[in-house]
């Protein structure tokens, strides 16, 4: 295992000091399945949806989180994107690759993920680079419909082992 990098020393005088994670978004061919994978499967909780143009969208928070934001663009009409095998094929495409999120138990994820009938797709990491690294895997997202011909999520999401988020922790001070 790969010993984990100290972060830089922040820039608090940075004219984007500010800057925080707000939400990531995700589309998706089918709304009500995808928002049942991620609220029931996943366990988040779905903090607003609304209409846009075609589409309905929706931010769902982790269960246990409410400073980061999965946005779900649901509903037919965009371009379907190649379904890869595991994350290791993806990493040749430009452009988004993948959703990480951090676990206290990544085993025990896994179990409980198999368990609710989710795809593994990389069931520990096989990392060869000096990156830095903690155990992974990888599932693939949403089954977006239980219809053969619609198209399944293709982003891979990875489980990496990481400080816990219960209980609620204040935002480190800035300095």
């Amino acid at each position: 295992m790969h010993a984990v990098a100290s972060a830089p020393r922040r820039r608090c005088r940075s004219p984007f000091a500010s800057v925080r994670g707000h939400h990531t978004g995700i589309r998706y061919p089918d709304f009500e399945a995808t928002r049942s994978f991620w609220v029931d499967t996943m366990g988040r909780r779905v903090l607003q949806v609304w209409p846009y143009g075609d589409l309905t969208l929706a931010y769902a928070l982790p269960p246990a989180q409410d400073d980061f934001r999965l946005e779900i663009l649901g509903d037919p009409g965009a371009t379907a994107q190649p379904r890869f095998g595991d994350v290791d094929a993806s990493l040749g495409v430009n452009g988004y690759n993948h959703v990480c999120l951090s676990v206290d138990d990544v085993d025990a994820a896994l179990e409980e993920l198999r368990a609710r009938g989710v795809d593994i797709v990389n069931p520990r990491s096989r990392s060869t680079t000096s990156a830095p690294a903690s155990p992974s895997s990888a599932i693939r997202g949403a089954a977006c419909s239980s219809s053969p011909s619609a198209s399944a999520t293709t982003t891979p999401t990875e489980l990496r082992a990481g400080p816990g988020v219960c209980p609620v922790r204040s935002a480190p001070s800035r300095q």
